[in-house]
């Protein structure tokens, strides 16, 4: 069930004043989202896992930080951009790979059609998948993460922005180049000629 802002602002002011249960609805609330966006950022479940509950560790500890001003599910994707962010460059700087492929799509919502009676069918579904992670990864990491922000995780432009702190014009233009440059590479590539 989706809790409007009002109700999301009304449980984040009880956790600010130590209201456990309130955290703890709106941890259940914004989990999946967390984990879709940090798996499909960090591609290791594992990694995903921790910074999922990084996430929420820190939006714990800064719970009295939050003033209002910006949506909660804003708030939250801030925190977990900024956390992701952290850890790739946590990676890069040890010299490995900051997005590998795993083949684990748990928590994220994808709108694949159903190919369980067609082997054949089911082989070159997972095989597109895997390209367009591919081409995705291969994306410089700024139309990486406005494409997962919007295509993926369906932020809406104001959403995106505050998140970023970038201006809703900017958004939406990186977002046209980021997919204009993904089909590029999709092309490239020969997928969905």
């Amino acid at each position: 069930m989706l809790l409007d802002n009002e109700i999301l602002s009304a449980l984040m002011r009880r956790a600010a004043s130590g209201d456990d249960a309130a955290f703890e609805a709106i941890v259940r609330h914004f989990e999946k989202i967390v984990y879709a966006f940090a798996l499909q950022s960090l591609r290791r479940r594992e990694d995903a896992e921790d910074a999922t509950q990084e996430i929420f560790l820190k939006l714990w500890r800064g719970r009295q930080n939050w003033r209002g001003e910006a949506a909660v599910k804003t708030y939250i994707m801030r925190i977990a951009r900024n956390t992701v962010i952290d850890i790739i460059r946590k990676r890069q700087a040890r010299n490995t790979d900051s997005l590998t492929e795993d083949d684990d799509d748990s928590g994220g919502e994808h709108d694949i059609p159903d190919t369980s009676n067609d082997p054949a069918a089911e082989y070159a579904l997972r095989e597109q998948i895997a390209e367009v992670r591919r081409a995705i990864d291969a994306l410089p990491p700024d139309h990486r993460e406005i494409i997962i922000l919007r295509d993926i995780n369906r932020l809406s432009y104001s959403e995106i922005a505050d998140t970023t702190g970038l201006e809703i014009g900017t958004v939406k233009s990186r977002l046209c180049r980021a997919r204009e440059k993904l089909r590029e590479i999709l092309k490239t590539r020969n997928i969905f000629e």
